[in-house]
């Protein structure tokens, strides 16, 4: 069975944020590098160092409330599905409510720390353009209108801080590549809900003394990683296991049910899944719907860059996976 549309539709509410106020960057950027005029250029990277922190404050604020009201909700569908493989019912004990906390914290940390990123390098970018009285001259002397076309062309593919000189509105991971920070906010929020659904199921299960689990997963996904070569789609673990393997990657849909039927490791290496047909059928096509899901988005947003010049306004609409670490020293890590 699936991780719950539920989860999908609470990060959507929260992802809009980021989403409108990339478009608010972009579509400030954008004006830099087509304003002919010296002075009114200045004045745009002004307000642009406005805006960004302004933006970056409110992401961090709503983030925190979304955390506060969304989380303990995600723990419990995951709780719920945990106790009701075993013909239970969850109920709220301290310990749940400090392990969401925890979770919480851990992910909220994590924004912080990305949302201070991108002020910190836009301060230093418009530092520098300010400086030099235009933002053209970053982008080897080409024409306002030319810049403004390759502006255009440039947004999607992450190669903006480079054309302007610095990484505004982005985020650098280890591996030296930029990503926009509402790409960033969607792999994080996906991957730490996804974390928080599978601690209120495993916790759930070791309150009820369950030794085995069953991993529900991508036909293909392995324990450790998308690819390890270990597929674990219907396999039965131990739940230290599970615990230490709750997701193999960013924005991975694994789940665990638990497997009281289960007492030791021969058993379960000879266990068969589960699930039903129909059930395997059902995580297959969440699977399936979630990956044209991430195409759309981005043929949606490839389509817009090549068609939107630099002048015109886009629209505005905790325990965390361990590959989906807090940025470091100006570093986003690789997903």
């Amino acid at each position: 069975m699936p991780q719950p549309a539920e989860i999908d539709q609470l990060v959507d509410e929260l992802l809009r944020l980021f989403r409108a106020a990339q478009d608010e960057i972009e579509r400030q950027l954008a004006a830099i590098v087509d304003e002919e005029q010296q002075a009114r250029r200045v004045r745009r990277l002004r307000e642009l160092q406005r805006t960004v922190d302004a933006e970056m404050r409110m992401l961090a604020d709503r983030s925190a409330r979304w955390l506060e009201s969304a989380y303990p909700r995600v723990y419990e569908l995951g709780a719920q599905q945990g106790a009701g493989s075993l013909g239970a019912d969850f109920s709220w004990s301290q310990t749940s409510v400090e392990a969401v906390q925890r979770l919480a914290a851990d992910t909220f940390s994590q924004v912080l720390a990305a949302t201070e990123f991108v002020s910190d390098q836009a301060k230093a970018w418009i530092r520098e353009a300010a400086r030099r009285q235009t933002a053209l001259s970053l982008i080897e002397g080409r024409t306002a209108t030319q810049a403004g076309r390759q502006l255009g062309r440039e947004l999607a593919a992450g190669q903006l801080a480079d054309a302007l000189g610095g990484p505004v509105g982005m985020i650098r991971y280890a591996d030296g590549s930029l990503h926009r920070l509402d790409d960033y906010a969607e792999m994080l929020m996906r991957t730490s809900t996804a974390q928080a659904f599978n601690a209120g199921t495993l916790d759930q299960m070791a309150a009820f003394g369950v030794k085995y689990c069953e991993a529900l997963d991508g036909v293909g996904c392995g324990l450790t990683s998308h690819d390890d070569g270990a597929a674990v789609n219907g396999r039965v673990f131990p739940i230290e296991v599970a615990n230490a393997h709750p997701l193999a990657h960013p924005n991975c849909r694994r789940s665990w049910i638990g497997r009281p039927d289960i007492e030791t490791a021969d058993a379960a290496k000879r266990a068969k899944p589960s699930t039903t047909a129909a059930q395997r059928a059902d995580q297959a096509q969440a699977e399936a719907d979630r990956a044209a899901m991430v195409e759309r988005r981005a043929q949606a947003r490839s389509a817009r860059a090549d068609r939107t010049p630099a002048t015109a306004r886009p629209s505005r609409d905790g325990r965390t996976a361990r590959s989906a670490r807090t940025p470091r020293s100006g570093v986003a890590p690789s997903p």
